[in-house]
């Protein structure tokens, strides 16, 4: 199928793929900052737990009592707060929104030639059920995460770059060939016509 007979399906796949970048970013942006905290939790109270420990047995310094509530207070309340819980649900959102737009991606630039328009509709049906299960099955993110991503994402970092990588092979066929050190390449034969 031709995707301009469906630019109304198109756009469908298009928006998800975009709402899924977004997401996604938000939720490695929450990943990024729950993992240092989830690794802050858990080496310094251990860390605090050795000190003290070292003290008591050396019997130098009796505050170091001090030392061991305070770090198993720390590891009580890391537990309590499910620190590592909250950020591998944010990573693995994180990678199952991605998965989905690339799907989205693929429906819309590569098998909408091979689908008819129905199966094209019901594919795009399926991609907006995937993605409001997804919302539904994850925590939700933070204004100030979604900005950060947007932030990022506006720099290009999530543009493919297929183009920057024809020009490269064409200035390295155009450089050969005039070092005179091999066989022109396609991109130049097409060139010279």
């Amino acid at each position: 199928m031709d995707p301009n007979q469906a630019p109304n399906l198109v756009n469908e796949c298009k928006t998800i793929e975009e709402n899924c970048l977004y997401t996604a970013g938000a939720h490695f942006s929450l990943e990024r900052k729950m993992d240092i905290r989830a690794r802050l939790f858990k080496y310094v109270p251990a860390a605090m737990s050795v000190i003290s420990g070292g003290g008591f047995i050396a019997n130098k310094d009796s505050s170091l009592g001090w030392l061991a509530i305070i770090s198993g207070l720390t590891v009580a309340l890391s537990t309590a707060l499910e620190v590592d819980k909250k950020t591998l649900d944010h990573r693995e959102a994180a990678k199952m929104f991605t998965m989905l737009r690339h799907k989205a991606r693929s429906a819309y630039q590569t098998f909408v030639f091979e689908m008819s328009r129905e199966e094209f509709a019901q594919t795009t049906k399926r991609l907006c059920e995937h993605y409001s299960e997804l919302v539904m099955r994850y925590p939700s993110t933070t204004e100030k995460a979604f900005n950060e991503a947007r932030k990022k994402i506006k720099t290009g970092d999530y543009e493919p770059d297929f183009s920057e990588v024809k020009q490269e092979e064409a200035l390295l066929a155009k450089t050969t060939m005039i070092k005179g050190q091999g066989v022109p390449s396609e991109i130049d034969a097409k060139a010279n016509e």
